[in-house]
Formats: structure tokens, C-alpha cells, sequence
């Protein structure tokens, strides 16, 4: 989930300067891996998995740096190791781009992969922060009551899913990016749905009667470049 309590195993790392920044490289780094950028979060699922898979499904080649909360709060308030102390984190050269949403947008972005009207770029970024909404959501799963769970899985899933069923019904094509190939917000969605597929009970059920949703869900599955991530160590199922 990302918590704090996650442990990393202690990391040589080597400082490298990139565009008047300073990052940090693992010396046990494949050459194409440190030309790829470096993509922090915790080694977990929680809010980088999006990113990771996103990064494969659009070709922007970033590598993973595990961090800890130490280490998050290791930067000073004049250079900190990530913008909010927080992550997922996106090491650029000349900035550190904090936010999941907007590190899924850079991507999205720099490999030419955007919706071309504002129209369709505005319902990819408003689908990527509805994925986040569900996600704090499910957050509260742990350590709440039992009241909290049934309301969250007969009321939230059922609006959200609905919502994102009809927004598939309404663009163009197989995909809420709206173009011919799946984008950054349906990596968004989709790592939403299927988070809360292995931590929510209920999930499955309160999907049976999206059956648009669930069609969108196996395409995406079977997309090559999904596949291969979902088939790789970068893939952190828990």
C-alpha cells in the first residue's frame, strides 16, 4: 500500500548531477537503466504502480528507486528529495515532479501521446484524478469499521464504475483515451479497479453488472504492452 512501515534494504548510491539537481543512481544499474528516469515511490503497489505502468504502456523508460520514509525526509526545505515529501516522484532534469496525475501527464506528454483537442486532454486528466478519489477511498479500507466497507462497496463502486462505464460508451474507440491505443488514463483507472480487486471484498460482485467496464478491463489486460508489464518484476501485486 505504500505505507511508511515498509522497509528498503540499504542502497549504495552514487550523486549524479542532472540539469542542476542532484539524483541518486543505484551502482548495480544496467547503462540503459541510468539512461532511463528515475521514478520514486516505496517498494509497494500503492500510487507508483500506476506510474510504472504507464511508463511501459506509453514507452517513457524510467527505472524504479525504492525509497523509504527515512529517506524521504533526508532533503532540506532548499532541495528536498521529492517536491512534497511525498511520492511517486519523477526525477527530470532541472525539476522533481511530485503528484501521481501529473508525473502520468509528463509521460503521456513527452511521448507524443496526448489527446490532440483540450477536450479530450481535460477527460484524461479528469479520469486519472477519479482513479486517485477511488484510491484514497480504499485507503480508509484499513483500519476502519465494517459500516465504513459496506457503504464504501453498495454505494462509491457502483457510482464510480457507472460514471466510467458511460465515459467509455461516449469516446471514440475501445479506450478513455479516446485515441487508437490505451493512454495514461486508462493505466490510471485500471490500476484503480484492479487495486481494489485484491483489497476490497466485494469489488468483483459490485462489477458484475458493468459489463462494458469489464470488457474494457480484459482489452486492457491483453494489450501487448500491458501484458509484458503485468508478466514482469516491476509488476508489485501487494
Amino acid at each position: 500500500m505504500g505505507s511508511c512501515a515498509s522497509t528498503n534494504p540499504a542502497i549504495e548510491q552514487v550523486v549524479v548531477k542532472q540539469g542542476g539537481y542532484e539524483t541518486l543512481q543505484r551502482p548495480d544499474m544496467a547503462d540503459e537503466q541510468k539512461q532511463a528516469t528515475p521514478l520514486l515511490y516505496f517498494k509497494k503497489r500503492g500510487r507508483g504502480s500506476q506510474c510504472r505502468l504507464a511508463s511501459e504502456l506509453l514507452g517513457f523508460p524510467t527505472v524504479d528507486q525504492f525509497v523509504t520514509c527515512e529517506e524521504l525526509a533526508t532533503g532540506t526545505p532548499e532541495n528536498p528529495l521529492t517536491p512534497y515529501g511525498s511520492v511517486p516522484c519523477l526525477i527530470l532534469p532541472g525539476m522533481r515532479l511530485g503528484q501521481g496525475c501529473a508525473v502520468l501527464q509528463y509521460m503521456a506528454e513527452a511521448t507524443g501521446k496526448l489527446h490532440p483537442t483540450p477536450e479530450g486532454r481535460a477527460r484524461e486528466l479528469s479520469l486519472a484524478m477519479s482513479a486517485e478519489d477511488l484510491r484514497i477511498g480504499y485507503f480508509k479500507f484499513f483500519g476502519t469499521d465494517e459500516a465504513f466497507k459496506k457503504k464504501f462497496v453498495d454505494t462509491t463502486f457502483p457510482r464510480w464504475f457507472g460514471n466510467w462505464e458511460r465515459i467509455l460508451s461516449e469516446v471514440d474507440g475501445d479506450w478513455f483515451s479516446g485515441r487508437d491505443e490505451p493512454g495514461y488514463s486508462d493505466a490510471a483507472v485500471w490500476d484503480s479497479v484492479q487495486a481494489c480487486q485484491v483489497w476490497v471484498k466485494g469489488t468483483n460482485e459490485a462489477l458484475a453488472p458493468f459489463a462494458g467496464l469489464l470488457a474494457w478491463l480484459a482489452r486492457f489486460e491483453a494489450f501487448p504492452a500491458v501484458a509484458a508489464f503485468l508478466a514482469s518484476e516491476r509488476y508489485l501485486k501487494g
